[in-house]
């Protein structure tokens, strides 16, 4: 790079023989990085003069140069030449990360930021950060930083850039919440970086978590050349890892803020407070969510580790609820890793194929949820995410097409639900606005007594409510994976609704008045805060067998999974309400004991009692089963036990709230006491 000086500067011919002449580019900047001329040599220069040499030269007034402060005699102007058009119009764009997806008021981040010049030549950026808002984006901090360009690695995609820190800032105490935006702009160029700002104290302003899926943006992020999906990566060959230590392909973030912009927006029109986090911090703390009553995710939200599922399922089996606003929801299981400075969480890995991934706990293999569920037979249990969730993708559909997507819309199965009071939709009612977006979830179902209901096959739920279908058959007709759209709720303890959908949060940005009705009623449903009672209420579930004289056995469990662990058992729906530990506000509770006994034909008997009731000839006992009351008194109510004749060794059992059952079954007296279920049910 040849320093200017004196009263003007000459590139010759000399020193680029052949072609190479008609492609150089030259760019002058000063201290500041303000450009004092660009211009490109060559044939076709117009402002290029020829001497008598015949050398093709371009002369710089001196006046010009000298505008920056006696940059020239300093040598601070620099003409950088480089080979190409193209590389000269993108030597101004700016690209940058930050070392972190989230921080606490106070916490420090630090951003770097490339001006795609060479290594270490400078200019001088707009650096500003504004908060996602409503109506608009607020800006709450402006300043002017020199960037310089920097050096990439060539796979950057899996270890991160390492570049140059390029400014640091120290987010205010007094910050509320949110996402905010930190903007390098120069010129008609900029750079976005997001980021989220935790709140100071978790749950003291709202009872209501958003988390922001930064894993699913890292997952699609083709910046430097790949990411984990081969139509984005370089040769078609994708990358088992991806980095957070480098820019994204998409310098706007367009996968994140067509969804949750929108729904920030809506909740600020609407006065709803929400504390807001990024799905590494669900990872990284297990009491994260310990303080808040109700978690939501917004859009596409694809990417999960085991320990946010882990974290999630205990929140809601402790009473929390969670609003999926989401579609394609947690579908591939991913691992954290450090990068190369040893900063926990930078890298994701993915390997999405059992074989290649080289870890050996199989619960740890980063492939598809659903290849942990009964679909797959690899005997791992049922933990798709449908145990989490209710919905899955294997029903889902997918559109991929170039053309207009087909509107498919909700149609309405259970109108009266809560989630649809105030909306006026009646059964068969179709959902307006465009709500069914390009990736879906759904379960397998079948009509009973004209009620779509849930097979469990697929491990969903067996109280899965379905409220509503979208049939995308006609995707198939046109080549894209066709399937369904569901939306329904269910309650393992807390109570998850979903609404199965990359899309919801657009019918909140020209709102429909049913869809915004919708929302409201799910977020006030399931932020409300309960009481300790409340949050340790559970339904038991009540499922039957048959035995082989055609006499009916009967278990309860707290779990909606049971028929999806146990063959054989059939789900006959809710059947009184138990604690799932002692309430710090309730008196008299008291732990309810577990015996089985089995049948000469393998089948089992289940009996519920007391801890001072004997344990019944010829039974095991199995361990606590749930917690209830051993006296009557306000907020309980009987539980009668009720024996059968069988023509096994054993009597066939059932517990029911009704005083008289009949059907040849012999009343044997009050087994124990439930506690009344809560005064407003959100499943």
């Amino acid at each position: 790079m040849p320093t200017i000086s004196g009263r003007s500067a000459r590139v010759t011919r000399e020193n680029f023989p052949g072609r190479l002449w008609n492609l150089v580019s030259i760019r002058i900047v000063d201290q500041m990085g303000e450009s004092i001329l660009d211009d490109v040599l060559g044939a076709d220069n117009a402002d290029s003069t020829a001497g008598v040499d015949g050398d093709r030269r371009l002369r710089i007034d001196r006046r010009r140069l000298l505008q920056g402060a006696a940059v020239a005699s300093a040598g601070g102007a620099v003409a950088t030449l480089f080979q190409g058009r193209a590389d000269a119009q993108s030597a101004n764009k700016l690209e940058g990360y930050a070392n972190l997806t989230s921080v606490d008021p106070g916490q420090t981040i630090r951003f770097f930021v490339t001006n795609g010049l060479a290594a270490g030549v400078r200019s001088t950026a707009a650096f500003a950060i504004k908060r996602v808002d409503h109506p608009n984006d607020v800006q709450v901090h402006t300043a002017s930083v020199s960037v310089e360009g920097q050096v990439t690695p060539a796979n950057a995609w899996a270890v991160g850039c390492n570049w140059n820190e390029t400014t640091s800032f120290t987010v205010p105490t007094s910050w509320p919440t949110g996402l905010y935006n930190a903007y390098f702009s120069e010129g008609s160029t900029r750079s976005c970086i997001p980021f989220v700002v935790k709140p100071a104290v978790l749950g003291a302003a709202s009872k209501i978590l958003c988390q922001v899926p930064f894993t699913t943006l890292q997952a699609y992020n083709g910046w430097g050349g790949k990411c984990l999906y081969e139509f984005r990566s370089s040769n078609k060959v994708r990358s088992y890892k991806v980095s957070f230590d480098r820019p994204h392909d998409n310098p706007e973030y367009g996968d994140l803020y067509q969804w949750v912009r929108p729904f920030i927006r809506f909740a600020r029109r609407r006065g709803i407070e929400i504390d807001y986090v990024s799905t590494v911090d669900l990872h990284d703390k297990a009491s994260l969510l310990d303080s808040y009553q109700m978690f939501v995710t917004v859009g596409h939200d694809e990417y999960w580790s085991r320990e946010m599922r882990n974290n999630l399922d205990r929140f809601v089996r402790n009473g929390g609820n969670a609003a999926v606003f989401s579609g394609n929801t947690m579908y591939w299981q991913i691992r954290f890793e450090p990068n190369a400075a040893g900063a926990v969480n930078r890298v994701i890995t993915c390997y999405k194929d059992w074989n290649a991934d080289p870890i050996a706990d199989p619960a740890r293999k980063t492939v598809e949820w659903e290849e942990f569920g009964p679909s797959y037979k690899r005997a791992l249990g049922t933990f798709s995410q449908h145990s989490s969730i209710g919905l899955g993708w294997e029903r889902g559909g997918v559109w991929s097409g170039t053309g207009p997507r087909p509107a498919n819309p909700f149609v309405i199965e259970r109108p009266e639900h809560w989630a649809f009071a105030g909306t006026g939709l009646a059964k068969g009612a179709q959902l307006a606005g465009e709500l069914v977006g390009y990736e879906t979830d759904a379960l397998k179902w079948s009509r009973v007594n004209g009620v779509a209901t849930p097979t469990g096959t697929d491990g969903a739920p067996s109280n899965f409510k379905i409220l509503g279908i979208a049939n995308l058959d006609s995707w198939t007709a046109v080549g894209q994976k066709g399937g369904e759209a569901v939306m329904g709720t269910f309650r393992r303890n807390g109570t998850v609704f979903n609404v199965g959908t990359v899309d919801w949060a657009k019918g909140l940005t020209s709102p429909t008045a049913e869809v915004e009705k919708i929302t409201m009623n799910v977020i006030e449903a399931l932020s409300r805060v309960k009481t300790p009672r409340e949050r340790r209420l559970q339904e038991l579930y009540q499922y039957h067998a048959v035995n082989a004289d055609g006499g009916w056995r009967f278990v309860f469990a707290p779990s909606p999974f049971f028929t999806q662990k146990n063959t054989g058992w059939i789900y006959d729906g809710p059947a009184f309400w138990v604690y799932t530990s002692p309430p710090a506000d309730v008196e008299g509770v008291v732990e309810i004991k577990q015996y089985h006994a089995v049948n000469p034909d393998g089948g089992w008997n289940i009996r519920y009692q007391l801890p001072e009731v004997a344990t019944p000839e010829g039974y095991v006992y199995d361990g606590p089963a749930f917690f209830a009351h051993g006296t009557a008194g306000t907020g309980r109510y009987p539980i009668y036990l009720y024996t059968a004749p069988s023509a096994g060794s054993f009597d066939r059992v059932v517990y029911s709230p009704t005083p008289n059952l009949g059907r040849g079954w012999n009343l044997e007296g009050v087994a124990f006491y439930a506690p009344t279920p809560p005064s407003r049910l959100s499943d």
